[in-house]
């Protein structure tokens, strides 16, 4: 949100907080209450939404009522401020009082909101609770993609003209970037226009130390991040990874909306970098892998290119959290359910790594013990993702001695001699997998 080093906005807050609670408990349906009782409404024009997180699905509906997003957001600045093309009325909440009775303390919320005197849809962001002395503040980034490109910010909490103002807004026509930081008792957040069944909105998150505001006004820390969604006469919160993506989407679970992930469209963004290299035998270096979610990297031998996925694994790193790893080093020949009957390589190979990913949920890689149904590849479009490289075994022994042979006994090998490595292929195998 906004630097209060001066105590300005604070001086606000504390004002207003306790007027802020007497009115919420005299008028129950006021604001935000309002939101409570129109709980009973669906969402307008049987749109249906869902929220993507990993491999998680959850089907939500929107909150709905008679007043225009501006209106329910209910965004409050001071007199001074009155100009500001965002703010629904003056007072000293420099933020949301609507939304107050979705809003967690701690916490930053996603949800849908529907004005159902034109039925049009909106994406709501609110972090902290305003009017809460339990909330400490915070910071987030988030990068919001794939908004709709008629859309646009009708609400922008905070954005106004002032020094105490320190919130990045960094708006294109269908990305955005914003830096946020709230301190006590107060929020930050935003409205988005034009969400309907065609939507697919991603949020890369990033909150506290790895939010780009952080620590710029207070160390509030935010410990939960939640998707809301109106269920008759109750609120439904599901928890969310802080440092995961979120989409929202329209459609169901079953029937998202073009370009929506599920548990099987995440293998894309899988990559590995495989280099040329020496070794003694005994492991390789995959230079980099990423893996979108939790698995490993294996390394295959050239009977891959014939088909035998199983048979031909010879190494497999250590077991991957999600991301990316360079320069991981994998042994050879120490892969769980196999035997082998060598320790290292002796000769040079053309060898292909592979990202796998965790898919029995035990941390171990199970892809030869369960005769390649668990554990499989990320694949693209139907393909393994490879890389690979043409590995020389370089012999230490043999090496030194060459180095003491006397200059006057030496023998010229020649050139066509050379031990002949595979050509590189800059792209790697094609290979299709499954079978």
């Amino acid at each position: 949100m906004e630097q209060d080093s001066s105590n300005y906005q604070a001086s606000y807050r504390r004002l207003a907080t306790l007027a802020v609670v007497l009115s919420l408990a005299l008028v129950p349906l006021s604001g935000l209450g309002a939101a409570q009782q129109a709980g009973n409404q669906t969402a307008a024009g049987n749109q249906s939404f869902v929220a993507i997180q990993g491999d998680e699905c959850t089907p939500i509906s929107s909150f709905s009522d008679n007043q225009s997003a501006v209106e329910y957001y209910d965004y409050r600045l001071p007199a001074e401020f009155s100009g500001n093309p965002y703010a629904n009325a003056t007072g000293s909440a420099f933020g949301s009082e609507g939304t107050i009775d979705l809003q967690e303390p701690n916490g930053s919320v996603v949800f849908l909101y529907t004005d159902t005197t034109d039925d049009s849809t909106y994406l709501v962001f609110v972090n902290g609770q305003e009017a809460n002395n339990e909330s400490t503040g915070g910071a987030a980034t988030f990068e919001i993609t794939g908004l709709p490109e008629d859309g646009n910010w009708t609400v922008r909490d905070d954005d106004y003209n002032d020094t105490t103002s320190v919130d990045n807004w960094n708006v294109t026509d269908t990305t955005t970037t914003v830096d946020w930081i709230w301190s006590d008792a107060a929020t930050d957040g935003g409205v988005y226009s034009d969400i309907d069944n065609d939507t697919n909105v991603t949020v890369e998150p990033a909150f506290n130390e790895d939010a780009e505001l952080f620590g710029q006004n207070g160390n509030g820390t935010v410990d939960s991040w939640q998707v809301l969604s109106n269920e008759s006469d109750n609120v439904s919160r599901t928890d969310l990874e802080l440092n995961e993506s979120l989409q929202i989407a329209g459609g169901t679970c079953e029937d998202p909306a073009d370009g929506a992930t599920d548990d099987t469209d995440t293998n894309e963004t899988a990559s590995v970098t495989f280099d040329d290299q020496e070794t003694d035998g005994t492991s390789v270096t995959v230079q980099n892998v990423t893996v979108p979610e939790d698995g490993y990297v294996a390394i295959h031998n050239d009977s891959l290119l014939d088909g035998d996925a199983v048979g031909s694994v010879v190494g497999v790193s250590e077991y991957l959290e999600a991301g990316s790893y360079d320069n991981l080093t994998v042994e050879l020949f120490d892969v769980p359910g196999t035997d082998f009957n060598e320790s290292e390589l002796t000769e040079n190979e053309t060898l292909i790594a592979m990202p796998h990913e965790e898919t029995s949920g035990n941390e171990t890689y199970d892809f030869i013990s369960s005769n390649g149904t668990e554990d499989g590849p990320f694949t693209d479009d139907g393909e393994a993702v490879t890389d690979d490289a043409n590995v020389t075994v370089v012999n230490e022994t043999e090496d030194t001695n060459e180095t003491e042979t006397p200059e006057d006994n030496e023998t010229e090998t020649p050139e066509d001699n050379e031990t002949e490595t595979p050509a590189e292929d800059d792209e790697g195998p094609v290979i299709p997998f499954p079978t």
